[in-house]
């Protein structure tokens, strides 16, 4: 099974913010517990 990390940067914050693993039929996008913690939009 092949794996890609999405890398959030910006904000001067740098993190794993997801991983997205492909079994040649299914993508699939799963949070790291990482980026569960943080609230990534601004507030209005």
């Amino acid at each position: 099974m092949k794996k890609l990390t999405v890398v959030y940067a910006g904000w001067g914050e740098r993190f794993p913010l997801a991983q997205l693993p492909d079994d040649g039929r299914n993508l699939l996008f799963q949070y790291t517990p990482e980026a569960l913690g943080p609230e990534l939009s601004p507030d209005p």
